[in-house]
């Protein structure tokens, strides 16, 4: 369980600490979203490669150096895993981008769920 709190909180910080709550939550559906489509641990649809932005080839190194931002991520992940519990999955958004990239081109194949803070989340209706 700590391990499965760990990259969602990691994930959540480095792809949307600075979005409200209801972002950083529907970060972590995202995340969980892909776990139960793809049948696979929350490590490994974090550590996907070109999956999130922060883990990259290429990207800038990650520097961890925001404890309150953390600490808030941390929570945001809880009340994710907290949230599953009572059935709620964020639309089943499976994925997202922010608002300041251009589109990419998997968004116009995808529904458009909502927007959060400065990111767009969409779902993959097409069962994998």
């Amino acid at each position: 369980m700590i391990e499965n709190v760990f990259w969602l909180a990691m994930c959540i910080y480095f792809e949307g600490r600075g979005e409200p709550r209801e972002g950083q939550v529907a970060i972590a559906h995202v995340i969980m979203n892909r776990v139960e489509r793809r049948d696979a641990s929350i490590k490994d649809i974090v550590r996907a490669p070109w999956q999130f932005s922060w883990l990259n080839p290429g990207a800038q190194r990650p520097v961890l150096d925001d404890l309150p931002a953390l600490l808030a991520c941390t929570k945001a992940a809880l009340d994710c895993l907290n949230e599953r519990l009572d059935g709620k999955d964020f639309f089943g958004a499976d994925h997202y981008f922010a608002d300041y990239i251009k589109p990419p081109a998997w968004a116009a194949k995808l529904t458009f769920i909502k927007k959060v803070g400065k990111h767009m989340f969409y779902k993959d209706e097409v069962k994998r």
